[in-house]
């Protein structure tokens, strides 16, 4: 990371701006049409559990590269608060060579309580999408059906 970086985010502001790119990208393109894949399948009367394979497969490699880009994020904000650490020895001597923001700010939140509200909202979103789709009711009776 390098405080004089042009782009005036230590440098790594591209790579932010893809970590955040692909978490979106991954939760609306990988598991919204995972979640319609079950309702076209259901609705034909062959879901199996041998066809949830597929999308909890899929559902679990989502989760594995959101945590992982979300992992990164991380890191770099706890990169930063060292830099930031390493360019004075008061806040007041750090604020004066007016350093550039968190670049992880508009990814992570500048609260720590900030990403977890966005996740837990954005599964809140998938889990209705879930229900009012008519899957949750397929997997449902599915469940019901391996069980006897």
């Amino acid at each position: 990371m390098d405080v004089n970086a042009k782009d005036g985010a230590w440098g790594v502001g591209g790579y932010v701006l893809f970590l955040q790119t692909w978490s979106i990208v991954i939760l609306v393109f990988l598991l919204l049409p995972t979640v319609l894949w079950l309702k076209i399948v259901g609705n034909s009367g062959r879901l199996s559990l041998a066809y949830l394979a597929t999308g909890t497969v899929l559902f679990l490699l989502a989760f594995v590269l959101e945590g992982r880009l979300i992992w990164n994020a991380i890191r770099i904000r706890l990169h930063y608060h060292e830099e930031v650490k390493k360019l004075g020895t008061t806040w007041s001597s750090i604020q004066a060579q007016d350093p550039p923001g968190d670049p992880t700010k508009s990814l992570l939140g500048e609260q720590w309580w900030n990403l977890p509200a966005t996740i837990f909202g954005t599964l809140a979103v998938l889990w209705a999408l879930v229900q009012w789709s008519g899957v949750g009711a397929l997997l449902d009776q599915l469940i019901a059906r391996s069980g006897h």
